[in-house]
Formats: C-alpha cells, structure tokens, sequence
C-alpha cells in the first residue's frame, strides 16, 4: 500500500520547487557579487571601498546564500517527512496483512472445529439403535436414520385423531414427543443426536470467526454453514427438531431454529397436525 497520490505528488512538487528556488538564490548571490565586484572603486580610498564591498556582499550574496539554505534544510525536512510516511504507509500494510492473516487462521480454525463436529454428528446418526416392541411381545431393532421414520410412525400412530382444541394446543403437542424420551433407548439416542445438533447451531451462532461489520453479511456468513447443517437432516428428522423446539428440552434451540430457518422446505404434511406450524415464526421455514 502506497503513499496516496495526491501526498506523493506534492511531497514531490515541494521538494522540487524548494531546489529550484535555492538554486536560484545561490545564483543570484554569485550575480550580486559579481556585480559589486565589478562597481568603480577610487584607489586612493581603497581600504573603506573594500569595506564597503564587504557589506554589500554581506547585504546580498549572502542573503541570498542564507534563503538558499535555508530551502535545503526545508527539503531535509521534506524528505525525511516523504520517508517517515512511506515508513507509516508500510506499517499500516503490514498491520493490515496481519490483521487478514490472523482472520484467515481463525476462519480456518473455525471450519475445521464445524467440519468435526458435522462429522461427529454424522457418526451419532449412523450409530443410533432403538427397539421397538411389536404386538406379540417381540422386539426389532433399527439403526441409523431408519430410526427417525420409525419414529415418525409410531408418533403418528399414538397421536392419532385429535379434537381441534388439542391440535391447537402447543403445550400438548409438546407433552405427546415427550412421551418418547419415557422409553431409554429412545431417550439416549434422541437427547445425544439433538444435544449434538443444537451445539453446532450454537457453535456458528456464537463464532467470532465470522463477525463483519455489517450486519447482514454477517448472517450471511452464518446461514451459510447452518444451511450446511440442514441439508444433512432428513423429512423425519426435520419433524422431530420441529417438537424438539417447542418442547422443554428445545428451549433454548427454538429461537436458534427461527433465525437461521433449520424448517426451510420442511414439508408440514410429515407434522402431526399441519396447523401446528403455527407454532413458529415464519423465519423458521424460510
């Protein structure tokens, strides 16, 4: 980063005019003294026109001499100004390329920690294992997402048909996914997968690594890795986060779900009812 040109310029112009000028100012002190040299001098009083030429001399060559130098000191200081500008201006570039430097590192930091977690995420999916009775006392087990259509249905089957004023009721519908994490195996595949999930939204929402000055590039930054979030979350899964959210186990990711959108193109049909969408902000889908 250079010295603006307009302060270039005239750092330039400054120096050079003042060379210019003490140039001519030695000049017109070696014509001044010429001149006095030349005056008719009287041979009898030769001692007082020799003094008298010493004053003249005094009076203009050396004026002359004295501005002369005085200019050469000034462009002294003009340069070394320039200098100390161009030493500033290096500065202010290093400071600045430090500052992209270190903002590089964080944001690499940051996406590497993110991309751990997505995986570990990942992982939690892949390893979930549940049991489900059936009506003659047997058991089946299913494992990874599988485990979230499975879910899906018997919530489904359990809820059923329901009066108008309970499909309205947020805190009933709440009350009804609760009910799962009464079953263990339910409980610890849920409350671990959804323990996981809300830390990585929480995780973006919070980084320092991808704070700007505005406000909406900001978000921007950030919808960007929660919408790399979503795009991992099936049809059920999205059903489930959505009664996570409105119930005491999601009060605090609710709000998260609502800012960064996490239901956008969640069809409502998988809901329970699909009134219940009434239960979020429209940003929550959008």
């Amino acid at each position: 980063m250079a010295i603006e040109p307009d302060k270039e310029k005239g750092f330039k112009w400054g120096i050079r005019i003042c060379i210019g000028l003490a140039i001519l100012f030695v000049i017109l002190g070696f014509v001044a003294g010429f001149i006095g040299y030349k005056a008719p001098r009287s041979d009898d009083n030769f001692l007082n026109d020799l003094g008298n030429f010493g004053s003249y001399l005094q009076g203009t060559t050396a004026s002359f001499w004295s501005l002369a130098g005085l200019l050469i000191i000034f462009v002294a200081f003009l340069a070394q100004k320039q200098q100390l500008k161009r030493q500033e201006t290096e500065l202010e570039e290093q400071a600045r390329q430090f500052r992209m430097q270190h903002e590089s590192i964080k944001l690499q930091n940051f996406e590497n920690s993110f991309f751990q977690l997505l995986n570990l995420h990942n992982q939690n999916v892949t390893q979930m294992r549940i049991n489900v009775e059936g009506f003659g006392g047997d058991s089946r087990e299913y494992d990874g997402r599988e485990c979230f259509r499975i879910l899906h249905n018997l919530s489904h089957t359990v809820y059923g048909s329901r009066t108008a004023e309970q499909n309205a009721d947020i805190n009933f519908a709440a009350q009804h996914y609760m009910r799962m994490f009464e079953v263990p195996s339910y409980e610890a595949s849920l409350g671990h997968y959804f323990r996981t999930l809300y830390h990585i939204i929480k995780f973006v929402n919070e980084s320092d690594a991808l704070k700007t000055e505005s406000a909406a590039a900001d978000y921007k930054n950030r919808r960007r890795y929660t919408s790399l979030v979503r795009a991992q979350l099936s049809a059920f899964e999205l059903e489930l986060l959505f009664y996570n959210g409105i119930s005491p186990n999601g009060e605090k990711f609710k709000p998260l779900i609502e800012k960064y959108g996490l239901l956008e193109n969640f069809d409502t049909k998988h809901l329970l009812n699909p009134n219940h969408e009434d239960f979020y902000t429209k940003s929550a889908f959008e």
